[in-house]
């Protein structure tokens, strides 16, 4: 193996290390992102669930303290109603205030003048009676508040004069007096059992999926302390409900016990789909270095055959311009000499010099002025297709309007017309829109694609010419006959030079094969195209489209 061909294999070696280096990483990186975008989708699932049920927690709790904050009011009512309220009347309207959530509340009491009076039941609450608010230093504070702000608030939990815990909520009871102001009675109070409470509230069912804390001791919200449940523990980022409690609020603090997780549960299925990815990879990358390797071991060959081809290339095109300058300087050099045959049978036909005595003179001198028109036609065709294959066709740009450039090219053709016996079928609207075109060369363009119209249909035929703007702008020309037509197979092959479509093996016609050809380059140079549909025994339609970049407006 040649040093160059070392030098490669190395390279390609060093290509495929680093394709290997950069699969791993893409490998990885999509792992780590679908892993990352699935246990986020899983956190988000459980964080949404974990706010449900401390929703329903939250709305349990306040459930069971708007219920009885609905009994203090009551309460309220009656004695406003009968300020002088017995200890009995009370316990019978206490009574029924309570009525089957004995167990949850421990019990219903007045304080006239801030000092405990009435209480039911009075079993077991002994204790409380009595019981100044003003001397107490726990409780003042949160009665002082409740009195300040004339409205129902929550203080607790807190140790209770009759022992236990307990969750007191107070109502300031004001009468009015003589004068028709407000005078404050007393205190209205309701006492739940903390304990019975937490299991009303059914905490523990949620304890044991959740990490819980209760935060706001006497409806303080986060800046109270907890009271329920620590702090200390709990995991990161754990989610916090407000919970609206009469005077305030406390706030539920959750998280899953043992915290949010830190994998998905399909992080094992994305390691083996990356993996598997990745030794897919690796194959197609060893497939890829089989294959550069075989490159590079025929490359030798390659480059052989590569300039054989380039040399075949120039070869053709040397042969190519050679036969362009020879038909080109021939056709320059035939068109002298017959430009003086011409020149010569036309005066002889006409007996421009005088009569010539034989008819037959006459008539031969016709034939010859005939066929040496045809031999210039033929001639000037090849010498502008050479000239257009060569690119030496310079165009040279005027304005002008589709209507009259139309006209100027059926005054060339008269002559083909009459002998046929063809008529002519001109729809071009005067209102079409001028356009920027060498009016020599797209006259040339319209005067070949008539005639070869006129050459191939049938005799006493109508030739149809139109003008129209196509959907996606321009000008398009349109020539329809009523010939032969053209077979599918043979649409593209007319279009080359030197083709001839003939309809039967028997029936030929005049002509180098050259009009459309040379009508098609034309087109082209103009940056338009020319288009050929046709139903064989029916008809054949040229299209000629002028570009929208060619409209003058």
């Amino acid at each position: 193996m040649s040093e160059a061909g070392k030098s490669q294999h190395v390279l390609i070696l060093r290509k495929a290390a680093v394709r290997f280096a950069l699969l791993l990483i893409i490998c990885s990186a999509l792992g780590v992102l679908v892993e990352r975008m699935i246990l986020q989708d899983a956190l988000l699932q459980m964080r949404v669930e974990a706010q449900k049920e401390m929703g329903s927690l939250r709305i349990s709790i306040e459930g069971v303290l708007n219920n009885n904050t609905q009994r203090v009011q009551g309460l309220v009512g009656y004695v406003v109603d009968s300020p002088d309220v017995s200890q009995d009347s009370f316990s019978s309207v206490a009574s029924f205030l309570i009525g089957k959530d004995e167990g949850l509340i421990r019990n219903i009491a007045l304080a006239k003048d801030l000092v405990v009076s009435h209480i039911y039941p009075t079993a077991g609450n002994e204790a409380a009676l009595g019981l100044d608010y003003r001397k107490d230093r726990i409780q003042w504070p949160a009665v002082q508040q409740s009195i300040e702000q004339n409205k129902i608030t929550l203080a607790g939990p807190l140790e209770l004069a009759q022992g236990g815990m307990g969750l007191i909520t107070r109502y300031p009871i004001y009468r009015d007096n003589s004068q028709g102001k407000p005078d404050l009675w007393g205190i209205a109070s309701l006492v739940i059992d903390y304990q019975r409470f937490l299991e009303a509230i059914q905490i523990s069912s949620y304890s044991q999926i959740y990490d819980i804390a209760l935060v706001g001791s006497d409806a303080k919200g986060m800046s109270g302390p907890p009271f329920w449940g620590t702090m200390e523990g709990m995991p990161k980022a754990p989610i916090d409900v407000d919970v609206y409690v009469p005077g305030g609020k406390w706030v539920i603090i959750a998280a899953p016990k043992g915290g949010w997780p830190r994998v998905s549960s399909k992080v094992w299925y994305i390691v083996a789909a990356s993996v598997f990815v990745f030794c897919i990879g690796c194959a197609v990358i060893l497939g890829t270095v089989r294959f550069e390797v075989a490159m590079v071991e025929s490359a030798q060959e390659l480059e052989l055959s590569r300039n054989d081809a380039e040399w075949a290339r120039m070869q053709a095109e040397q042969a190519n311009r050679a036969k362009s300058l020879f038909l080109a300087n021939m056709s320059h050099e035939l068109r002298t000499p017959l430009n003086a045959i011409i020149g010569f049978s036309e005066i002889m036909s006409h007996e421009l010099m005088g009569k010539i005595g034989n008819e037959r003179y006459k008539a031969y001198a016709m034939d010859i002025y005939n066929s040496s028109n045809h031999l210039m036609e033929v001639l000037s065709d090849i010498l502008d297709i050479t000239r257009i294959e060569s690119g030496d066709l310079e165009l040279n740009e005027t304005v002008i309007a589709p209507d009259y450039l139309v006209k100027s090219a059926l005054r060339l053709i008269s002559d083909p017309m009459d002998k046929k016996a063809v008529k002519l079928e001109v729809t071009v609207p005067e209102a079409l829109p001028n356009i920027s075109v060498d009016a020599r060369l797209m006259r040339q363009v319209l005067v070949n694609t008539i005639q070869n119209a006129i050459k191939y249909t049938h005799p006493n035929t109508t030739i149809s010419i139109t003008a129209h703007v196509p959907e996606q702008g321009g000008v398009a020309f349109c020539v329809l006959d009523h010939g032969p037509g053209i077979p599918s197979e043979d649409l593209e092959r007319i279009l080359e030079p030197f083709i001839q479509i003939r309809p039967t093996a028997e029936v030929t016609f005049e002509g180098a094969g050259l009009g459309l050809p040379i009508a098609k380059k034309l087109m082209e140079v103009h940056g338009g195209s020319l288009n050929i549909d046709s139903v064989v025994g029916q008809w054949t339609r040229v299209t000629l489209t002028i570009p929208p970049s060619r409209i003058v407006t």
